[in-house]
């Protein structure tokens, strides 16, 4: 009996505290595995998400510059210094019902202050004058003022952003408009307009995220 009462039985059966002990260090283990997968799978989707938005702003940005490019050979854009007649065309309220009448009312400011104008030549101004002499409501400009849009530049308030088209109906007084406008010191952009706020906004977003390191 004394030799084998010590004797160690040769698969002993755990007591429920080591398997507790042992059970505790697996599941350790492998939540520590697990949560480590977990960090490698989300820093993997950080990266991807960061890419797939990289991309769609690289898209948007190219669709934007291409719109822009386009509208500049459809519409005549022009910087011009600060003036009376470019303040008051860009003061004009939108009415909401027609919002198309804002911009005839726009073209017809234009007219009226650049004809009084002493700068510009007196041909240009006989014309203005004689246009906004017989034209009598804004209404009567509907359909032939195509796009009018006057406002301050981003970067320099006392510099002005025309854009200007017409029908064929209109096409002399346009000329004349802009040749008023050469005269106060303006200049055309072949280029087309310059970028708006939402497009430098997605500019900054876009460099900001390919120098960010996820």
């Amino acid at each position: 009996m004394q030799s084998w009462v010590n004797e160690p039985p040769r698969n002993p059966r755990r007591s429920k505290s080591s398997a507790i002990v042992e059970a505790r260090g697996k599941g350790s283990s492998k939540s520590s595995e697990g949560r480590a997968k977990y960090a490698r799978q989300s820093q993997d989707g950080l990266a991807l998400l960061s890419h797939a938005t990289q991309v769609s702003l690289a898209l948007g940005l190219d669709n934007s510059r291409a719109v822009r490019a386009l509208k500049g050979q459809v519409v005549p854009t022009m910087i011009v210094p600060r003036h009376k007649a470019l303040e008051e065309a860009a003061a004009v309220e939108v009415d909401m019902d027609m919002p198309w009448d804002a911009e005839c009312k726009a073209y017809g400011r234009l007219a009226l202050y650049l004809r009084a104008e002493p700068k510009v030549p007196e041909q240009f101004r006989t014309l203005l004058a004689d246009h906004a002499q017989k034209i009598k409501a804004s209404t009567e400009l509907h359909g032939l003022v195509l796009h009018c849009r006057v406002s301050p530049t981003f970067k320099d308030h006392n510099l002005y952003l025309v854009e200007l088209a017409v029908t064929s109906e209109l096409r002399t007084f346009h000329l004349a408009i802009f040749q008023a406008l050469v005269a106060l010191g303006g200049s055309i952009k072949y280029q087309g307009p310059p970028p708006k706020q939402p497009e430098r906004d997605a500019v900054s977003a876009l460099r900001a995220l390919q120098h960010h390191h996820f």
